[in-house]
């Protein structure tokens, strides 16, 4: 117990911990959510390319589309 830090042995403010994890969980929510939308923009909003660049499978990619409610369709430009 000795080499845990003073905050995980005795919590100045309770819930600190769990507002900590809660403050990262969104930083990384948020963060992902940047990833895709930048991606999809540098693209053009195709699929398959932005799967690419991300390093993940297109059906993945569609999935978290829907999971943050991004819509292609504002990210293609018209010609």
């Amino acid at each position: 117990v000795e080499h845990l830090p003073t905050e995980l042995i005795q919590p100045n403010e309770t819930g600190s911990i769990e507002k900590q994890i809660k403050s990262t969980s969104l930083f990384k929510t948020m963060n992902e959510q940047n990833q895709l939308e930048s991606a999809l923009a540098k693209h053009n909003g195709n699929i398959s390319k932005t799967a690419i660049e991300l390093g993940i499978h297109r059906t993945t990619l569609w999935r978290k589309l829907k999971k943050f409610n991004i819509d292609i369709k504002h990210t293609k430009s018209s010609k």
